[in-house]
């Protein structure tokens, strides 16, 4: 079913005890928007969550999503008015504002591997580059021209590792390759008048895929290869994906200055013991930090789960894994079918409640108390907007202390709320 974004935005006011803070109320619940009533009183003495106004975290990156060009091909090739539904429905208002491009490095493994010779190699690598820059770039100039700039971030998806080293042709040799191919990509892409802000080496950051082979290779690839590569065209460094599966020595890697010098961001998949990842980022000054989502994200609220988790110990970003898919299953943000109708799915809305209120640069504030299934955060403008889950089968009325109010808001069973509490919070000058 699809959704009027204006339903999204609906505005609504209730039992203001103050002229300065109001309320735009939204609610998700089965895949219905309806307003959400909302009563505002004085401080409640024993609240079940509190705003921690004083307390500020981290600052927000946004939210996105991945997107192949298979994907974006698909889309580009829809009715014109289709694609604008489908870019404004996804960018307008705050919306997501991060776009990852998962790339081809075709060619490039049966090079390391020895079956192919460095010419044939490129001619593969220039071809599948050639042919994803055709495809991105309807989609990109589109999302620019109705909803303005992004973050476009650029990673090569390689085929799964079947665990053997791979050391067929010289390191220097397979590093200088991979970085003429991200180059290239790059340098495709500006000649199409698009930027690319960030590049990562590969998907699912492996030590034994070349060229990030240990830490050694990955201190050299980055600080000799890559990071200057990227700096010329003007796109910053996102080390990632990195997951606990992978032992990396982060300490090594951020500890030399050649490499973490390049090194903007990390990009991490979800995982129960990612934490380790965001203390070391933050250890070595590393404050940009993009969870990317699991593709095992099941039930109503697994993604929101996620999201609560990850951004709870740090993150700064999250990254839906899938844009869409051809059928109403699987996880993915929208369905395209075989005439070109367009699904909005689960995640959609998710990413919606998420991202259409809180824009990039909002900060996230504490909370605390015994109602913990929430995430508040303030923009820049002074508005402070609370996302809260219901995931019983009965409503909840969470009495929430922000400054000197109460919130008493009535959230509907099975939902996902945005609350946003608008009025000179402070907090900003």
């Amino acid at each position: 079913m699809r959704f009027v974004l204006s339903l999204l935005l609906s505005a609504a006011l209730y039992g203001c005890t103050d002229p300065s803070v109001s309320h735009v109320c939204t609610s998700l619940h089965d895949k219905r928007s309806e307003k959400l009533r909302v009563d505002v009183a004085g401080r409640a003495d024993d609240p079940d969550c509190e705003v921690v106004m004083s307390e500020y975290l981290q600052k927000m990156d946004g939210f996105g999503y991945s997107i192949t060009a298979r994907e974006a091909n698909i889309l580009s090739h829809l009715p014109s008015a289709r694609v604008d539904r489908v870019v404004r429905d996804l960018h307008v208002g705050g919306g997501a504002g991060i776009i990852h491009l998962a790339i081809k490095a075709s060619g490039y493994e049966r090079y390391v591997d020895g079956e192919i010779d460095r010419d044939i190699a490129w001619r593969s690598i220039y071809a599948s580059v050639a042919a994803d820059s055709l495809s991105f770039s309807p989609y990109l100039r589109k999302v620019i021209s109705l909803t303005g700039d992004k973050l476009i971030w650029a990673m090569p998806v390689r085929e799964p590792s079947d665990g053997r080293p791979v050391a067929t042709v010289s390191r220097e040799e397979s590093m200088r390759l991979y970085c003429d191919y991200l180059r290239l990509f790059a340098g495709n892409m500006l000649d199409a008048g698009l930027r690319i802000d960030m590049t990562s080496p590969h998907d699912g950051l492996n030590i034994v895929r070349a060229p990030l082979t240990d830490e050694r290779h990955a201190v050299r690839f980055l600080g000799r290869y890559l990071g200057p590569g990227m700096y010329d065209l003007g796109a910053r460094i996102c080390l990632g994906n990195i997951s606990s599966s992978v032992p990396y020595d982060l300490d090594e890697i951020f500890g030399d200055p050649a490499a973490a010098g390049y090194i903007y961001s990390v990009s991490f998949y979800d995982s129960r013991n990612c934490r380790w990842i965001i203390d070391a980022c933050k250890k070595h000054g590393i404050r940009h930090l993009i969870a990317k989502q699991h593709t095992d994200a099941d039930g109503m609220f697994g993604s929101w789960e996620q999201i609560r988790r990850m951004i709870s110990e740090g993150a700064t970003g999250y990254i839906f894994s899938n844009l869409s898919d051809t059928t109403a299953t699987g996880n993915s943000i929208i369905a395209v079918d075989d005439h070109g109708n367009v699904t909005y799915k689960r995640d959609y809305y998710i990413l919606k409640h998420i991202s259409n209120d809180v824009v990039p640069g909002a900060i996230r504030i504490k909370t605390r108390g015994r109602f913990d299934d929430l995430l508040a955060f303030m923009n820049r403008d002074n508005s402070v907007v609370i996302i809260a889950a219901n995931r019983s089968q009965e409503s909840l009325r969470p009495v929430i202390n922000i400054g000197e109010h109460a919130l008493r808001p009535i959230l509907p069973p099975g939902s996902l709320n945005t609350i946003v509490v608008r009025g000179d919070n402070g907090f900003f000058e």
